[in-house]
């Protein structure tokens, strides 16, 4: 358990629904270790930038020793090179003979960081208090929730991926709507931190079979539209989406649209 507190309205909210936080906010497996508030302003910064998030995946994958040239396939040499700097700057990475390394290590995958990364969205770009990597006693949807915010006075889960869509499976789509099932927000997000098409495979993981299942008020029945580009809805409440463009206007046009539209809904 982390020693971060959570912010009462989220767990006024949580107390509402019958839940109590048994975890939250795990460290283990983050990528730094003790960054002063200044360092962690920076290290936000700079994950705004898909090309960074996809240069950290690399930095966690060969964690043990790398160049610039193991890192993001798809980043110009400059940039890797600043960015390994900025890490090693931060205390993030360490140098030994002629590869870097992380400074903390083992970290088994990006996916902590990721959360850790959304929650901090939420508080900075849209006043939300936030808390990430939650764990319950007793919910049969089991596993972690990654990210709940308390956003405009209303309860929002976002379930963060840091797989390609290729990596995601159809239990994984279940298991996202079953924590609705057992959270009860009042929007929720599917975040899937891609620049790839979200039409060919995730948007057709959330199949009828598992809609069905959902409780009310929320939709029991395929209605899922396109609202941009590759973001995509269900009843203005469920959201689909991944970080083409702009991490941070993707999260603006679902929590809008919710607003002008999912609250209607209800």
């Amino acid at each position: 358990m982390s020693s971060a507190t959570v912010n009462p309205q989220i767990l006024d909210s949580l107390k509402a629904r019958g839940m109590a936080i048994h975890r939250h906010s795990p460290t283990r497996d983050i990528i730094f270790d003790n960054l002063s508030d200044e360092g962690k302003g920076i290290f936000y910064t700079e994950m705004k930038r898909y090309s960074v998030r996809l240069i950290l995946r690399d930095m966690i994958k060969y964690q043990d020793g790398f160049t610039s040239d193991m890192l993001g396939d798809f980043s110009v040499f400059e940039e890797k090179e600043r960015c390994i700097n900025l890490m090693y700057d931060l205390g993030i990475v360490e140098k030994t003979d002629d590869l870097f390394r992380l400074k903390k290590r083992p970290i088994t995958s990006f996916g902590p960081t990721l959360e850790w990364f959304v929650a901090r969205l939420m508080e900075r770009e849209f006043a939300s208090p936030s808390v990430w990597g939650i764990r319950f006693k007793g919910i049969s949807s089991g596993g972690d929730f990654d990210v709940i915010s308390q956003y405009q006075g209303e309860l929002v889960y976002i379930e963060v991926k840091s797989a390609p869509p290729k990596g995601i499976e159809v239990r994984e789509a279940a298991a996202f709507l079953n924590r609705i099932n057992s959270l009860l927000p009042r929007a929720a997000l599917f975040f899937v931190d891609t620049e790839l098409r979200m039409r060919d495979r995730v948007v057709l993981l959330f199949h009828q079979e598992f809609l069905q299942s959902m409780k009310d008020p929320f939709p029991k029945r395929l209605d899922l539209k396109c609202l941009e580009r590759e973001i995509f809805h269900i009843n203005h409440r469920i959201f689909i989406l991944n970080s083409a463009r702009d991490v941070v206007k993707n999260f603006t046009i679902c929590l809008r649209d919710f607003l002008a539209n999912g609250l209607k809904a209800i």
